[in-house]
């Protein structure tokens, strides 16, 4: 399935597929159908190629950018932590604990901490120039990590874990939330703390109010797991997952804004609410312009993580691969910005260049099963 080109035309319908649009009670409230287009951005897709050592490449599972001075860490199941410096080498550091579980995810804040979380109950920190192992006192896989502007830090993963790291303390606290299956991803705005994942899982609280019982869960209105989560400045929450789920938080209720791209959506990054990308399985990268889509995919390679930053994005993946490429406006063909541009012609294309990759070691069942709502 992955040896395919991944942009598909508006409405089209693969066998083992959905159509493109959403289906009659599988997904949420029904929304009007945006417009929506294949095609590539104004600058082709470049594959970078990071510095890894003679056992790698490995595969990338989480990323995370520091927008404002350029830095960029990327984490998966090798024993190294990939970081690119402000002026576009590529470097790495040894992991402290000589490599094990598979890292799934990364977040820092900047000028501070950065936080990678992962299988087993992998927790590494970052801070004053070197890493460290932390003490978590959980074994189950962990794939979303969070670090706030206080400098406070989470992550979570299955069974409901979730920790709690406050900036004024070394030690990881366990939050309870009850009667929860799975937690895939974390995001912060001004007004909450959001936790989503399996079966449609979404729960909020109000910020400030981070530890205790008083997490609220939300009606999504699907049954399908939530394996991304982003909060622009604004506080508009964005929520994204298998079958090319995408939600948008109203400030009371869920809507979904009509992805045409069923394709299972692993990480969400965006410049704002207009300005929203969403990569997943297949090598789909679909960009938001708040009122179109468009199919931006680099190649059929399975990708699970976009970042970015005002001057590009980039998107990773299965054995290593790196893409980049400069972004920043309407869709192309819906009258805005990248209107006229090229037909899939530049670098990265290549169908069929490129065996189906190895199946990641100790991915997460959890966050490719449907079925009804949460326990």
């Amino acid at each position: 399935m992955r040896s395919v080109r991944s942009g598909l035309p508006p409405c089209l319908a693969l066998s083992a597929l959905a159509a493109c649009g959403p289906t009659a009670g599988e997904q949420g409230p029904a929304a009007a159908a945006p417009a929506a287009t294949t095609a590539q951005p104004p600058t082709p897709w470049l594959e970078e190629w990071p510095v890894f050592p003679e056992s790698g490449p490995f595969h990338l599972f989480g990323a995370w950018a520091d927008g404002s001075e350029g830095a960029l860490w990327a984490v998966g199941d090798g024993p190294v932590l990939l970081r690119r410096d402000p002026d576009g080498a590529w470097s790495y550091d040894e992991r402290p604990d000589g490599g094990g579980p598979a890292l799934k995810a990364v977040d820092g804040l900047v000028g501070g901490i950065v936080v990678a979380a992962g299988d087993a109950g992998r927790v590494l920190l970052r801070g004053a120039g070197a890493w460290a192992t932390q003490t978590v006192d959980t074994e189950v896989d962990l794939g979303a990590a969070l670090v706030t502007a206080s400098g406070d830090a989470y992550v979570a993963g299955r069974e409901g874990a979730l920790f709690h790291r406050p900036a004024d303390s070394t030690e990881w606290v366990a939050v309870d939330l009850a009667a929860v299956d799975h937690i895939h991803a974390l995001t912060l705005g001004p007004e909450a703390l959001w936790a989503v994942g399996s079966f449609g899982t979404a729960l909020r609280r109000s910020a400030g109010d981070t530890d205790g019982p008083r997490w609220q869960r939300t009606d999504t209105d699907t049954g399908k797991a939530l394996a991304a989560a982003w909060t622009s400045s604004g506080g508009e929450v964005f929520v994204a997952g298998l079958e090319g789920t995408l939600l948008r938080w109203s400030g009371d209720s869920w809507q979904d804004i009509g992805n045409p791209y069923a394709r299972y959506l692993r990480s969400l990054w965006g410049r704002g609410p207009g300005d929203l990308y969403a990569a997943g399985w297949d090598g789909v990268v679909v960009h938001w312009d708040g009122d179109n889509f468009c199919d931006l995919s680099p190649g059929a390679w399975r990708l699970e993580a976009v970042v970015g930053d005002d001057d590009a994005i980039r998107v990773f993946g299965v054995g290593g691969r790196v893409w980049s490429t400069s972004f920043g406006g309407g869709c192309p063909g819906t009258g805005a910005e990248g209107e006229g541009e090229g037909e899939g012609e530049g670098e990265g294309e290549g169908e069929g260049e490129n065996p189906e990759p190895a199946e990641p070691a100790g991915e997460d069942e959890g966050k490719g099963k449907e079925g009804g709502g949460a326990t």
